[in-house]
């Protein structure tokens, strides 16, 4: 098999493994906000967070830094493994005992303690879960992660909907989220087994310092990465309770559907990128061009869709009404949109340079900012403030990564065809509010009109051809636009 055959074998794998989470994910949350109101929803969101944020201690880097090494070495797989999963359990076993900590210690009503105590073992099976997979990976056995990801995700969505119609506390909905996990645990076992025959369990701590000092830059990026996210939920919680929890997680849970965007490419290029800006530079600047430019095009319609019809786009996926003090936050989060869509290829351009201590200092101090912000804002101003410092962060965390490669961004953004695709953006979102368009309308339009923007105009005529060929490596036709 061809490279190109493979890497796009790998994305469409890549795709419907990421698919099968969100689309779970997206039905999950939907019906459990929609059915049980935003008080439920906001225990079960909270602890589901407080789960997905101790996640990150657990992974804590290990499972980014599996794939790459063993993908680098794959003769040396196991030592690799070994030497990686001994820090890996201690990490994850920490993770689950810091949960079980603030699960009793806390002081919190009884149905909030056994829904963070259910979810504590989603945190240990996902955990080691994503371990395994990470080998999987590290074979490119993106099949195997595709198997593991559908049986897993659509046994979570029966399941749920199942409990959910019957009405089942919400501590039986976050056992079947333990239980999944579980099963999908037991399915990795089995193609790590595959993928590594002679693969041990053995704890085995490795001596080499470089390893540590991977682990530590890996780590620390994805943790606070992760954290500046989703404290905010966390001292929500603290400060104003799990109803406007609920309301802010029912925005948060919307826009994971249209983040999948970057995150496929992110995913399916990270390698390649890693490859060619070491041996070919002028291919990987082009290839970061196009996905810049494929994510621009995305961010302009999609930000004015939030933005202009929120109260619609509420009421019609959560219920009328229901979860109106919801509208607003959509509206402010219409803008962390943009930014994370207009300056993403910047993030990544700084990973494949091997500049991802950059990315660590800047998410650490983003992770400080958005802490003494949310202490100040959201004591006074509940879901607004928590939804203003979110955009503040992400602001800052974006404005960094591109002021590293403040040359692309001149070349990239300053010219008269993306000015012009911002210019129609304004006018377009003006003219509706003016309008007062429906979203039955005003979507169609909005979509229509950006994608014949894109492909007639803002695309090259090279750059549409690798597009809709998806031959990602083909990269020497695209000219300079």
């Amino acid at each position: 098999m061809t490279e190109s055959a493979r890497i796009k074998r790998n994305s469409i794998f890549s795709f419907f493994s990421m698919a099968s989470r969100l689309i779970a994910n997206v039905i999950v949350f939907w019906l459990i906000a929609r059915i049980y109101g935003p008080e439920q929803f906001g225990i079960f969101t909270f602890a589901h967070t407080t789960a997905t944020l101790l996640i990150l201690l657990g992974d804590f880097g290990f499972d980014l830094l599996l794939t790459t090494e063993i993908a680098k070495d794959r003769s040396n797989a196991l030592q690799i493994f070994q030497d990686i999963f001994s820090l890996k359990i201690v990490f994850t076993l920490l993770a689950f005992f810091i949960m079980w900590i603030f699960t009793f210690w806390g002081n919190m009503p009884s149905e909030t303690k056994i829904t963070l105590w259910i979810f504590s073992f989603f945190l240990l099976f996902t955990t080691l879960t994503n371990f395994s997979i990470s080998l999987i990976k590290g074979f490119e056995k993106f099949s195997y992660e595709t198997v593991i990801s559908i049986i897993m995700n659509l046994s979570l969505i029966i399941c749920i909907v199942i409990f959910a119609i019957n009405k089942s506390s919400i501590q039986i909905l976050a056992s079947v989220f333990a239980i999944t996990r579980i099963i999908g645990f037991l399915l990795s076992l089995y193609f790590s087994k595959k993928a590594l025959p002679k693969i041990s369990f053995r704890i085995k701590f490795s001596k080499d310092k470089s390893l540590h000092k991977k682990v530590l830059v890996f780590g620390l990026n994805l943790l606070f990465t992760n954290l500046f996210f989703q404290l905010d939920t966390i001292l929500l919680s603290v400060f104003k309770g799990n109803q406007a929890v609920g309301f802010y997680q029912a925005v948060f849970k919307l826009i994971i559907l249209p983040l999948m965007i970057p995150d496929v490419l992110n995913f399916t290029l990270l390698p390649v990128l890693s490859r060619l800006f070491v041996s070919e530079p002028l291919k990987a600047k082009k290839i970061s061009l196009l996905m810049n430019k494929i994510l621009v095009l995305f961010a302009v319609p999609i930000t004015l869709i939030l933005f202009l019809f929120p109260d619609q786009i509420i009421n019609i996926i959560y219920g009328k009404d229901l979860y109106s003090q919801s509208i607003p936050i959509l509206r402010i989060f219409a803008f962390n949109i943009f930014v994370r869509f207009a300056f993403e290829s910047f993030a990544l351009i700084l990973t494949t340079t091997d500049r991802q201590i950059v990315r660590m200092y800047t998410v650490i101090i983003a992770t400080i900012i958005n802490v003494i912000l949310n202490l100040i804002l959201i004591p006074k101003f509940g879901l607004i403030g928590a939804a203003y410092v979110s955009l503040i962060t992400i602001i800052f965390v974006y404005f960094v990564y591109t002021f590293n490669s403040m040359s692309l961004f001149k070349e990239w953004f300053i010219n008269f065809k993306t000015a012009l695709l911002f210019i129609s953006g304004i006018s377009i979102g003006i003219l509706m509010l003016v309008l007062k368009m429906n979203l039955l309308v005003g979507i169609p339009v909005i979509l229509i009109s950006f994608s014949a923007f894109g492909v007639f105009y803002y695309l090259t005529s090279e750059e549409r051809d690798i597009l809709f060929s998806m031959d990602f490596l083909n990269f020497s036709k695209i000219k300079k636009s």
